[in-house]
C-alpha cells in the first residue's frame, strides 16, 4: 500500500507542468547552429515530441530516439520550424493535421523511420525545400508519394534512397525539383513518365542503383531523354538497339507544360526580387531626400536665427545711439 502511494506521488511530481518543463529543458540542449536556435534533442531515448522548448525554436534534431506517433497538436508550439529531423525513430503514424503547423519548414528528415504511410500533406508544405525518405523501406511508399501528387511543395532536393522501390514514383511536375537520389535501390522499373514533370532535373543521384525496362528499345530512350537535358546521372548501358520507339506524346505534353510552369515561376521570382529592389532603391532616395531636407532646413533656421540677431543687434545699436 506504501509502495502504491509512492508510485501515485511520483507520477503527479513528474507529470507537474513545472517538472516536465525542467526536464524538457535539461534534456535538449539550446544552442545556434548557423544562426538558427537550434534544439539538439538527438538520442535522448524520447518517446514524445518535447512541448516545453524555449519559443521561437528553428531547427530540431530529434533523431534516434524511440517516437513512435507524432500526434496531431505535437507542433503547435514550433511554427517557426525551419528544419526539422525526426531520423531513425520507430515512427509509423504522423497524424496529418500535425503538418498543419510547419509552414515555415524548409527541411524533413525522416529517414530511417517505420513509416505506415506517407502523410500525403507532407508533399504540400509551402516551403519544403529538402526532403528525406530514405531507408523507410515501406512497400507502399510508392503508391502513397503518387496519391499526394501532384507535388505542390517547392522542392529541390528528394531522397528516396534505399527503399527496396520496384518503380519510381509519378511525381506529376515539379519544376523546382534538381537533385533525385535513388541510392541503392534495385532492379527498378523505369521509363520515360517517371521523369517528365521534372523539367529542372539536374542530377539522378544513382549509386548502387540496378534497372530494369520492359524493352531495350524503352531504356534507350529514356538514356537519350535525359542526356538531352544534361541531366547528370551513370548510363543505363542499354546497348545499340535498333530502336523507332518515340516519346509518347502525353509526356512531351508534361514536359512543355512543366517548362512553362519554371518559366512562370522564374518570373515571379524575378518580379518579387524586382519589386523589393525597387522599394530599396525608392527607400534609399526618400532617405537621402530626408537627409537633405533636413540639412536643408537647419541651414535655413541658422541663417534666419542669425539674421534675427542681426537685426536685433543692430536695434540695439541704434537705441545706444539716440541715448
Amino acid at each position: 500500500m506504501r509502495m502504491l502511494h509512492v508510485l501515485v506521488v511520483m507520477y503527479y511530481v513528474i507529470s507537474s507542468p513545472s517538472v516536465y518543463c525542467e526536464l524538457c529543458q535539461s534534456t535538449c540542449h539550446i544552442v545556434r547552429v548557423k544562426g538558427l536556435k537550434s534544439a539538439d534533442c538527438y538520442g535522448k531515448e524520447l518517446t514524445r515530441i518535447p512541448q516545453c522548448l524555449s519559443g521561437g525554436i528553428e531547427l530540431l534534431d530529434i533523431g534516434h530516439n524511440r517516437i513512435r506517433e507524432i500526434f496531431e497538436e505535437d507542433f503547435r508550439p514550433y511554427s517557426y520550424l525551419e528544419h526539422l529531423y525526426l531520423a531513425e525513430n520507430i515512427l509509423t503514424d504522423i497524424d496529418e493535421k500535425a503538418l498543419e503547423y510547419l509552414t515555415s519548414l524548409y527541411t524533413l528528415d525522416l529517414s530511417s523511420t517505420a513509416l505506415y504511410k506517407i502523410p500525403s500533406g507532407i508533399f504540400s508544405l509551402p516551403v519544403l525545400n529538402k526532403l528525406r525518405l530514405g531507408g523507410i523501406r515501406n512497400p507502399k511508399m510508392v503508391d502513397d508519394i503518387e496519391e499526394a501528387s501532384p507535388v505542390t511543395s517547392p522542392l529541390v532536393y528528394l531522397d528516396l534512397s534505399n527503399n527496396k522501390l520496384k518503380r519510381l514514383p509519378i511525381l506529376g511536375e515539379v519544376p523546382t525539383l534538381e537533385v533525385y537520389n535513388v541510392t541503392s535501390n534495385t532492379n527498378v522499373k523505369l521509363n520515360t513518365t517517371m521523369f517528365a514533370g521534372l523539367c529542372n532535373l539536374q542530377e539522378l543521384v544513382d549509386i548502387n542503383f540496378t534497372t530494369t525496362f520492359d524493352s531495350a528499345c524503352d531504356c534507350y530512350v529514356l538514356e537519350q531523354w535525359l542526356t538531352a537535358r544534361h541531366v547528370k546521372f551513370t548510363r543505363f548501358n542499354c546497348g545499340f538497339p535498333e530502336c523507332t520507339n518515340q516519346v509518347p506524346i502525353d509526356d512531351l505534353n508534361i514536359y512543355n507544360s512543366c517548362r512553362r510552369l519554371h518559366e512562370a515561376q522564374q518570373q515571379q521570382i524575378y518580379k518579387k526580387k524586382l519589386l523589393t529592389n525597387v522599394g530599396i532603391s525608392m527607400g534609399t532616395i526618400a532617405l537621402f531626400l530626408l537627409i537633405v531636407l533636413y540639412f536643408i532646413i537647419r541651414r535655413h533656421r541658422k541663417q534666419k536665427k542669425k539674421t534675427e540677431e542681426q537685426a536685433q543687434k543692430q536695434r540695439k545699436e541704434a537705441i545706444d545711439d539716440l541715448l
